[in-house]
């Protein structure tokens, strides 16, 4: 059984108790959500491959990494600017000043 992205009802997600108001991209959420309708409603008597399902399975692993790299970057951000700033002030507190 194959499942794909715009196959997903985001009205049902809504109706499920799911906050969003971003319909456009899926979460890491939304792809469990997938995952466990897709074995839920898959043949018993033809079950999915194995390797399809390790390969999701990777797939929801690399989503969780991406996401955590890039809250990671979006601090290092943060942080950076709030340097620059500390920076530019120092300097220019020191405009006008002699040094010996």
């Amino acid at each position: 059984m194959e499942v794909s992205a715009t196959g997903y009802n985001v009205a049902a997600g809504a109706q499920e108790g799911v906050d969003r108001t971003d319909n456009t991209t899926l979460g890491k959420d939304d792809f469990l959500r997938l995952l466990v309708a897709q074995l839920s409603n898959q043949d018993p008597l033809e079950p999915q491959d194995p390797s399809e399902f390790v390969a999701q399975l990777s797939q929801l692993t690399s989503l969780e990494q991406l996401i955590t790299i890039r809250q990671a970057a979006e601090e290092s951000n943060r942080l950076l600017s709030q340097w620059l700033e500390s920076q530019a002030g120092q300097s220019g507190a020191a405009v006008g000043e002699t040094t010996s």
